[in-house]
């Protein structure tokens, strides 16, 4: 077979590595994308949740008498009412650091004994419409007695604290340790310096642009659940264990989905309230969230409170990092919530430097808040932005330049493969030329400049650098199914999905590559789970790795067949067919007579064998393939983000000013995508710098509860921003990718916070958490001038 993905793409319209348009986006920007909320079923009623007021207290009684005599009203279920479900519990089995098993919660969907945050669920109302449903969810009584409530995680873990649980002593869920704690300790008895940062990894809303809506239905007998979702394969998995029933009882449909970034992954109480509720009234039952509910009911992101330490010899070298965070888990621990804060923390904060020797320490502990969730690289971010601050730190304490010290610690090209104290095995990665090219794209050479220009308008200017390197989740079992249709379409079956990524383009430019089919022919499915036999959903920057390589695989299958197939279709010996995948006068792929001109295009084969009558012993009757790509490992993006600030010191506001960026994505399938991603990213990581942070009172109610008291980030925020890439290709998987939907955050987070403090320097202010807003970057100057007063 010829090596499909060696051939030129530059002579391919639609090949890999050009910057092929989002298929979807004319049905998108036209108004005509099919989300949960644009489904009416026929005889379809409403739902409406009814949510604890209190963060902490003890139910007492539900009354529902009053609802259930509303108008419309078909049932008011409370958690009595309701089966016992299997409980939503954490997917992950940590241990302790002594060695015993974590503690978890065992959540059910309504609560039945206490609250344990604002908007958990007690109850819910089904109506004929949503405004009798949510008049008559107003209508439930509750009798809660408040309990006393603790938000933040090192609080929880406090002598005395209010208790969430009887079964989690101390609200401890999680001790964890990880990496060498002995080795760690010696590089740090050694070092000739040690720096020392508190870092606050501030909480934030998802903000997904579409509201979580989802409709629960039986149909023929069988459970199904319309539902955004980041993977429809998992998430029948999920809801049959749920439901205690087989998977073949469940379907699970996902249309069109704006924006989860994590959030939408995994189970949520409504999806099994919906489906109990459609099996009692034998009607369809629909919920779709409110902006306000959005930011008590969907899991939140980041909360972490960190002392950070790094250890150098007296040249700079790095000898070793410790980590020691307190992981805020949110009332109830989700599918990976202990995830971010331990093993995701002790994979990333290696980055790309030679460290020998890392500890990570992390307590998890349940508060009275909103659950948390991943959130766009859930914990990779957070590692690679811990590092950064003490580089730059570590620089400024021992006088040295913070990009020769980056510089003298990077792994080097002759180290691959390299081996780190993680357990992780880089492949590939060329860190200092990525470096080098980021400050020459950025203009480094022109920054005295920038900064006296700045300083001429009474503005101070700082210059910040964001190395990343991002573990991505490994690529788990993913089907490449390839069928031709009856219309002359060809669709792609795989159980990655698409919620805002754009990826029928460059999966079907992988197809079209590797197959020769035209592009404009491939449509991509990937939102029912009855087409599944595999699918390991979106997440963790692996979908092209993933879909891409099973599609390369498949291919290769459909290749097999059809030889079979042109023999019989041109009246030859299958040994003397080959393959030419772009060997058509239209480019597109034919099966010829080695040796001759006599062949037949993969378009015109599928179609032949569709309407042949009868087809002789060992003749495929189609193309189509069902194929499962086992796995690969985890890949290694990196790049460097280089950001310029001014900042107003009689306001404290900060404007970026510039943003350059270069990325190693190994080999990028869609280059314009990529930008995207990385577009989107670094606007999220801007946000959070400067922006956005969760709120609750001592009591524990939402403060920033509405996007009037929650600031996300607009474009008059951000300038424009420059990408640029180094792409090492990657050589664990076929694609070559490495991935690219997190790394805009992981290296945005600590470039704009190294370009404030940069720019805060001069006044002798060395450290400010995150998010830096106006105020709490004015508060900062005045404390530092009046010291210097």
């Amino acid at each position: 077979m010829p090596d499909t993905l060696a051939i030129d793409p530059t002579r391919l319209k639609f090949g890999i590595g050009q910057p092929v348009p989002r298929a979807e986006d004319p049905t998108l920007l036209t108004g005509r994308g099919r989300y949960t909320d644009d489904i009416a079923l026929p005889g379809q009623v409403w739902a409406v949740m009814v949510r604890s007021p209190y963060a902490h207290g003890v139910i007492r009684g539900i009354g529902t008498e009053a609802a259930r005599s509303m108008p419309g009203v078909l049932g008011v279920w409370t958690g009595a009412d309701l089966p016992s479900f299997r409980p939503m519990t954490c997917a992950f089995q940590f241990k302790n650091a002594d060695g015993t098993p974590m503690r978890g919660t065992q959540r059910q969907p309504l609560a039945t004994d206490k609250v344990r945050h604002v908007g958990d669920p007690v109850a819910f109302v089904v109506a004929e419409t949503k405004a009798q449903a949510k008049d008559a969810a107003e209508a439930v009584e509750l009798d809660i007695e408040p309990l006393e409530a603790v938000t933040e995680a090192s609080a929880a873990a406090a002598p005395g604290a209010p208790q969430l649980y009887d079964d989690i002593p101390g609200n401890l869920v999680l001790d964890f340790v990880g990496g060498e704690p002995e080795k760690v300790a010696d590089a740090f008895a050694r070092a000739a310096h040690v720096t020392k940062l508190s870092l606050r990894n501030n909480r934030v809303v998802v903000a997904a642009m579409e509201p979580r809506s989802a409709i629960g239905s039986i149909e023929d007998g069988r459970y199904v659940l319309r539902v955004g979702s980041q993977g429809v394969f998992g998430m029948r998995a999920a809801l049959a264990a749920q439901l205690g029933v087989e998977t073949k009882q469940v379907r699970v449909l996902t249309g069109n989905v704006g924006g989860s970034f994590g959030m939408k992954a995994g189970l949520y109480p409504e999806y099994a309230c919906l489906l109990h509720a459609a099996k009692e009234l034998g009607r369809p039952v629909k919920w779709t969230d409110e902006r306000s509910g959005s930011f008590l009911s969907d899991g939140h992101g980041r909360d972490h409170e960190t002392v950070a330490e790094l250890a150098l010899d007296k040249e700079g070298r790095f000898l070793a990092v410790r980590l020691t965070s307190y992981a805020n888990l949110g009332a109830w621990v989700t599918a990976v919530g202990p995830l971010m804060g331990t093993s995701n923390f002790f994979k990333n904060v290696q980055s790309n430097y030679a460290t020998p020797a890392l500890e990570v320490r992390t307590k998890s502990l349940v508060t009275n808040t909103t659950p948390v969730v991943p959130y766009r690289g859930a914990g990779r971010p957070e590692g690679n932005y811990f590092m950064e601050r003490l580089i730059e730190q570590a620089a400024l304490e021992m006088g040295l330049d913070p990009i020769e010290l980056r510089r003298k610690n990077y792994i080097r090209p002759e180290q691959m493969p390299f081996t780190a104290p993680t357990g992780s095995i880089y492949d590939s990665g060329a860190f200092t030329e990525v470096l080098e090219k980021t400050l020459a794209e950025s203009d480094a050479a022109g920054y005295p400049a920038r900064l006296a220009a700045s300083r001429a308008k009474g503005l101070l200017r700082g210059r910040g650098i964001g190395n990343f390197l991002e573990c991505t989740a490994p690529p788990t079992k993913e089907q490449g199914g390839i069928r031709f249709e009856p219309d002359g379409k060809v669709t792609i079956i795989t159980g990655t999905l698409d919620y805002g990524q754009g990826h029928w383009s460059p999966f079907a430019q992988v197809l079209h590559q590797t197959l020769g089919v035209p592009f404009e022919s491939i449509r991509l499915l990937q939102g029912d789970s009855d087409e599944l036999i595999a699918g390991g959903g979106t997440g963790g920057s692996k979908s092209v790795m993933a879909s891409g390589a099973a599609i390369i695989e498949a291919s290769e299958k459909v290749i097999e067949k059809g030889k079979l197939a042109a023999a019989w279709a041109l009246e030859a010996s299958a040994a003397d067919i080959e393959f030419e995948p772009h060997g058509g006068a239209d480019g597109t792929a034919r099966f010829v007579i080695a040796g001759t001109d006599r062949g037949v295009g993969i378009m015109e084969l599928a179609a032949k064998l569709r309407t042949a009558p009868a087809l002789p012993e060992g003749v495929p009757a189609t193309l189509d393939v069902t194929h499962v790509f086992d796995q690969a490992p985890q890949a290694y993006p990196n790049g460097c983000h280089i950001c310029e600030v001014e900042v107003d010191p009689e306001t404290g506001v900060v404007r970026v000013d510039r943003y350059h960026a270069v990325n190693d994505f190994g080999v990028q399938v869609n280059p314009l995508m990529v930008a995207g991603q990385a577009h989107g990213g670094i606007a999220q990581g801007v946000g959070q710098a400067l922006l956005e942070r969760v709120a609750f009172s001592e009591d524990g109610q939402l403060l920033s509860g509405s996007y009037m008291d929650y600031a996300l980030p607009r474009a008059s925020d951000l300038p424009d921003i420059a990408t640029g890439s180094h792409g090492v290709p990657c050589k664990t998987n076929p694609v070559g990718a490495k991935g690219a939907g997190e790394a805009g955050c992981a290296g945005s987070l600590p470039a704009v916070m190294n370009a404030l403090v940069d720019a805060l320097k001069p006044l002798g202010i060395t450290h400010i958490d995150m998010p830096a807003t106006p105020d709490r970057v004015w508060a900062a100057i005045q404390s530092a001038r009046a010291k210097a007063a």
